[in-house]
This record gives C-alpha cells, sequence and structure tokens, in this order.
C-alpha cells in the first residue's frame, strides 16, 4: 500500500486560523483582535464567546473580559471556532525536485524549487498548518538551505516568510556508497573547508600587514557552510537508522553547531542516546507514516 501525502505536526502558536478565511487574512498591523464565538486554546480549557489579542505577532492575552485596544484591527469570527495553527517544523514535500544529483551541495536552496501549486500546499493549509520549514530531501550529504513559508500564494514570494534558514546534512548513504565512505565523505569536506579558510584568513592577515586593499570575498559555494560554522544556520541531521545517531552527535560535538535531529522510526532504538543529547527532535513525516501503513498491513 504506499502512503499518501502526510505531515508531522508541531503545535506551536504562531498565528491565528479563523477557519476558511486564512487566505483573505486581515492585513498585517501592529495590533490585531479577534472575537471568536469558540477559542480552542489547546493548552487550557477551551474559552466562549472570546477575544484574542495579538501585538506584533504575538498572542498577548485570551479571555472573555478583554479590553480591545483602539488601534487594534478587529476580526469579527463570533460564529467561527478559532484555534493555533500548526507548524510543519521540516519537510521535502512541495519541491518540484526533492533531492540533488551531487552528494555536496549546500549552496542550493529549496526557495529555487518550491511549487506554489503542488497540492500538497493546499492539503496542508486544509489540515491547519500555517507555516513550515521546506528542507532538502534525504538522499544527499549537504543537502542545501530550507525556506520557511507559508502553505498558500501564487509565488514562491508570496508565500515566503524567511527565504534562508537551516541546512540539511543527511547521514543515509546514497546510491552505492557505505556508511563508512559516507561519514568519510563528510569529513573530508569538512577537512578541504578547514584549509580552505585558514587559507583565506592569511590572504586576509597578509593584506592587512602589507596594507594593501582586501576584497576577496568567501567562495558562494562554501558561504552556508561558514554560516552553519558561525552558528548562523541550524543543522538539520537526518538519521535513517539508530546507528546514525552517535554520527550526528559526532558532527554536533565536533563542530560545536545549533544541531536539530530529524529521525526515522528506526531511531527509537537510540532513544536513551537521543534523550541525554538534550537536542531538538523531529520525526521525519514520510518515513513514520509509511511505518505505520506497513505495521497496518502486517
Amino acid at each position: 500500500m504506499k502512503a499518501k501525502s502526510s505531515i508531522a505536526f508541531v503545535p506551536i502558536l504562531l498565528t491565528v486560523l479563523v477557519a476558511t478565511t486564512l487566505t483573505n487574512a486581515a492585513p498585517v498591523r501592529k495590533k490585531l483582535a479577534v472575537k471568536a464565538g469558540r477559542i480552542i486554546t489547546i493548552a487550557g480549557a477551551d474559552v466562549k464567546s472570546g477575544v484574542i489579542l495579538i501585538e506584533d505577532g504575538t498572542i498577548k492575552a485570551v479571555g472573555t473580559d478583554l479590553e480591545i485596544p483602539w488601534d487594534a484591527f478587529v476580526i469579527e469570527a463570533k460564529d467561527r471556532v478559532v484555534m493555533p495553527g500548526f507548524v510543519l517544523a521540516h519537510t521535502s514535500s512541495g519541491l518540484d525536485r526533492e533531492n540533488e544529483n551531487l552528494p555536496e551541495v549546500p549552496f542550493l536552496s529549496t526557495f529555487d524549487s518550491i511549487d506554489p501549486i503542488s497540492t500538497f500546499f493546499e492539503d496542508s493549509l486544509r489540515d491547519g498548518v500555517v507555516a513550515m520549514l521546506v528542507l532538502p530531501g534525504n538522499n544527499t550529504l549537504l543537502g542545501g538551505t530550507g525556506t520557511l513559508v507559508k502553505p498558500y500564494g501564487r509565488t514562491v514570494e508570496a508565500m515566503l516568510i524567511k527565504r534562508y534558514t537551516g541546512l540539511k546534512i543527511s547521514l543515509r548513504p546514497s546510491r552505492n556508497t557505505s556508511r563508512m565512505g559516507h561519514m568519510q565523505r563528510y569529513r573530508r569536506y569538512m577537512s578541504d573547508l578547514k584549509d580552505y579558510l585558514e587559507e583565506y584568513e592569511q590572504r586576509k592577515a597578509d593584506a592587512k600587514e602589507e596594507k594593501k586593499p582586501f576584497d576577496e570575498e568567501i567562495d558562494v559555494t562554501k558561504l552556508s557552510m561558514v554560516d552553519l560554522l558561525d552558528k548562523r544556520l541550524t543543522a538539520f541531521v537526518y538519521c535513517d537508522r539508530a546507528a546514525d545517531v552517535p554520527k550526528a552527535l559526532e558532527i554536533q560535538q565536533t563542530h560545536k553547531l545549533n544541531v536539530v535531529l530529524v529521525l526515522s522510526p528506526d531511531c527509537y532504538k537510540a532513544a536513551d542516546l537521543i534523550a541525554r543529547s538534550k537536542l531538538p527532535v523531529i520525526l521525519d513525516s514520510d518515513r513514520l507514516i509509511q511505518a505505520v501503513l506497513d505495521a497496518t498491513e502486517l
């Protein structure tokens, strides 16, 4: 049985979804007030005939006797149910091409591959998703950077929340590469990058000492990896098997990276190690749903 497009949810109070009116949402204002017939807070009891006050994109208060600021934009939703939207923390769906053919392409971005007319976005919106991080797939060692988007809009620019965020590292060997060879490829890439940066800094120091101008920029194909090392980007490290988890932790500890673990169902075998690492974790939705479907067929 083939798994249909599915998603794993991370419930974060990012914004308010008002039934079917999201695509015609109110203009962006510093202050918003939503008058709702019923508010599902998730964190507590439901609120009937309540008001949600939002300021600068953050929910400030939820209740029944709230004073609405005079300068707030008011959304009348007294006949609607209002609840937090979902944030899809990791997906490779909605791309016209999920993976690249080359193993090290950190300079590529999913921004250039998102397909706004993909039914995945429409389905996600119906399921209550209001934002998602679209990252490269799991078949490329260094897959490139991700794009944070809303699941609606006719163009990628209209969907865009943040263009440059997150960098995908996959520990699943591609093609006929062994896991040992896969990790060796990663170490060789990082060693070459270290040599390049040391030589770059030396040229920069030499120019300063000789009082010469230095206008050389970092190679654009290496820039995202430099941002990763400088913690301006977070590494989303995909672990296909439990045995990949120690390798992911080695990567994090060796380079002192900001890391989020993206785990397949098999990684439950490394649960204790994952817990001790205290790193953020995302369950890979496609693999998780497929595992559930396979178990159902048994």
